[in-house]
């Protein structure tokens, strides 16, 4: 079951861990509160565990390209398995979002500001040739759509 997790802000940056390491990446701030999957979701992510399936479609009303990003947890857990987490990204209104995730292929979720008390992140890989791919692609769609329409 795909739950939607709606953004609130992305934003360029290179986390800090407590060993010293750094993660340039994609840091992305969904809405938890809204809906409780969202947070219990991130709350059971662990590491090793995840898997990213990546999607786009074109929309006529509002014109759109879109591309989603499905995120999933397979630890060997059936029922985690289950729920996916569901992330979509306007082409043209992020397209400096997906710049980043493309660049950094490095993508962290979370349901406040890094660093902040009480907050479930969850880090994902992610193919940057597949996002570049499902850009054109939507851009395509999107494009076809409206020729169609004209």
């Amino acid at each position: 079951m795909s739950t939607a997790a709606p953004i609130q802000r992305t934003e360029a940056t290179t986390l800090t861990f407590a060993d010293g390491d750094r993660l340039d990446c994609l840091y992305v701030v969904v809405d938890g509160r809204t809906d409780h999957r969202v947070a219990d979701f991130l709350s059971h992510w662990h590491a090793r565990c995840n898997v990213t399936e990546l999607d786009w479609q074109a929309v006529r009303r509002p014109r759109s390209a879109l591309v989603g990003l499905e995120l999933t947890h397979s630890c060997g857990n059936a029922e985690a398995e289950e729920k996916r987490l569901r992330l979509v990204f306007d082409v043209e209104a992020d397209a400096d979002a997906l710049a980043r995730l493309v660049e950094t292929e490095a993508l962290v979720v979370g349901t406040r500001a890094y660093g902040s008390f009480a907050n479930s992140i969850a880090a994902y890989g992610v193919d940057g040739a597949a996002v570049t791919s499902a850009i054109r692609a939507a851009r395509q769609g999107l494009a076809d759509l409206v020729a169609v329409a004209s």
